[in-house]
């Protein structure tokens, strides 16, 4: 009875005790020192402020607090900031010009206004600087890498930009490499990332609105969109899904697409993940929102449909015959992924006749002396491969590759020599596996990867009856999802003929007039076509 009456009182007496026992008592929760420190202002005093500040951080090994003295009235002044994420140079930079530019400056009857006036004249060849009057906006800034400087009589607090943090070189991304395109991709700095999208977009109608989410962490989270192009509507629901997300903690972009989805308990991503600022732009010039996290070289793209996490961007930088071929390849690749082994167990256990009596013999003397059924070969075989692909994705990347490689031979003919499976349903688990390396989002491919144990279960049930079913249910369940309000099967359901250019297979790019979304459909002038020369006629 105890134990539950100090959970209701930590629960609904927040407030009283926060604001009672101060900020620096150690027994208060992280949502009573939350509450007691965003009540905390910066006032004119400068050691009220340092004090307060102090007691709130405790002692970081990493936070330097610098008094100085500027001006020729010597006026008491103290600069914070975290060494692990300032560059020294500004720093110093900073000291120099407060103790040594500040030095012809003189009050005029004893008015701040003039010295203020003065102090940003002379802090103007920094980056940038802007004013704060509160601990949580003083913090903040001073978190990201910035440098606060508090003076003696000045109300608040100046913010001066001072980052210094390292930042992962721009290399081309491991998970969706291109033989014939850009080779950059996103990093792990917003502001980086941020400068890829605006490198390929240069409209003035460009715009980048950026968010802080998490009470602890602070997360920077940009959205971008073209202005004009993507409907109003779409931006104020990606806008009202961001600012409702009220939690401790974002970080990567993968938190956040639990708080954005449209149907949480799906196997199917409901937005689309992507390292390629290519991507992005290209979605981008389709009426698409981008939503970048700072800390994360992932990009979130909204709304997103099955169709788009098909296409690859080599569909686009090849030309159109062989690129549609290539993504032909992909989704037939992809439907292979999810139904081959139910087909397999189907046939075999339930519809014999539909092999050749040579292909049957084979079968039937390969599984002679099995132990188990069909359906549990391929259950086990295909739980063993998820097992082999985990292993080599956490093993360092020098050896998982080797490893995954040669331990998936070494149990395939293990298993086959020893008469626990049957060479055919190697093949099977082996042919699948490739096929859902075509997917090029890897979040489809997991889908796939999951959906085909459920359909081997049904398949060994029904046969091919059962297949059949679960199709009918897969497809009547990606009919009913909705990213962002959009249709996930668009534009085949429901069926869009203007879109169909860029879907199935690729038209070439002066055919592609209008564009799949977006409030302005119309991309191009028609009549691009190109056309050999006219030949002139001989003179007589």
């Amino acid at each position: 009875m105890a134990y539950w009456l100090r959970r209701l009182q930590s629960r609904f007496g927040k407030a009283g005790r926060a604001s009672s026992r101060g900020i620096t008592d150690d027994s208060m929760t992280i949502s009573e020192r939350t509450e007691a420190t965003d009540a905390v202002g910066l006032g004119a005093d400068l050691a009220t402020n340092l004090r307060n500040i102090k007691e709130i951080v405790g002692g970081n090994f990493d936070i330097g607090f610098r008094e100085i003295l500027i001006s020729r009235d010597r006026i008491k002044a103290a600069i914070v900031y975290l060494d692990s994420l300032v560059d020294p140079n500004v720093v110093e930079r900073i000291l120099d010009r407060l103790t040594m530019g500040t030095f012809a400056i003189e009050r005029e009857g004893g008015e701040i206004k003039p010295f203020d006036t003065a102090l940003r004249s002379i802090l103007i060849p920094e980056k940038g600087f802007r004013h704060v009057d509160s601990f949580p906006a003083f913090w903040e800034d001073v978190s990201m890498g910035d440098t606060g400087l508090l003076i003696d009589g000045f109300e608040g607090a100046l913010v001066i930009e001072s980052k210094g943090w390292y930042s992962r070189a721009v290399e081309e991304s491991s998970s969706e490499p291109v033989i014939r395109g850009p080779r950059d991709g996103f990093v792990e700095s917003l502001a980086v990332n941020v400068s890829l999208v605006r490198r390929r977009i240069r409209s003035p109608h460009l715009r980048a609105e950026k968010l802080t989410i998490g009470r602890l962490t602070q997360t920077d989270v940009v959205y971008m969109y073209i202005k004009g192009l993507a409907r109003e509507g779409l931006v104020e629901e990606v806008r009202s899904r961001l600012e409702r997300i009220d939690t401790d903690s974002i970080l990567g972009s993968g938190y956040l697409e639990d708080f954005i989805e449209d149907t949480p308990f799906t196997l199917f991503p409901l937005v689309l993940n992507t390292q390629r600022p290519d991507r992005v732009a290209a979605d981008m010039l389709e009426g698409k929102v981008a939503i970048l996290v700072e800390n994360t070289p992932e990009v979130i793209v909204v709304p997103a449909t099955l169709n788009a996490m098909l296409q690859a961007p080599d569909d686009y930088y090849e030309r159109a015959t062989f690129g549609s071929f290539i993504r032909l390849i992909r989704i037939v690749a992809y439907i292979g992924a999810i139904i081959l082994p139910g087909t397999y167990v189907a046939i075999v256990n339930f519809h014999i006749e539909l092999l050749p009596t040579a292909l049957l013999l084979r079968i039937s003397a390969s599984r002679e002396g099995i132990p188990f059924p069909v359906v549990a070969e391929i259950l086990m075989m295909e739980f063993l491969f998820e097992i082999l692909r985990e292993a080599g994705v956490r093993l360092p990347r020098a050896i998982g590759s080797a490893v995954s490689i040669v331990g998936a031979l070494i149990l395939g003919d293990a298993a086959i020599s020893a008469g626990l499976v049957s060479p055919a349903v190697v093949i099977i688990v082996a042919l699948t596996a490739i096929s859902s390396f075509s997917a090029p989002t890897y979040s489809a491919a997991i889908a796939a990867r999951l959906l085909r144990f459920g359909f081997a279960v049904l398949a060994s049930i029904l046969g091919l009856f059962g297949l059949q079913f679960g199709l009918l249910v897969a497809i009547t369940h990606l009919a009913g999802l909705r990213s962002f309000g959009e249709p996930f099967l668009a534009p085949i359901a429901p069926l869009v003929t203007d879109e169909l250019k860029d879907s199935i297979v690729r038209v070439p790019w002066w055919a592609m007039i209008y564009r799949p979304g977006g409030r302005e459909p119309k991309r191009q002038d028609m009549g691009q076509k190109p056309r050999p020369p006219k030949s002139e006629e001989p003179s007589d």
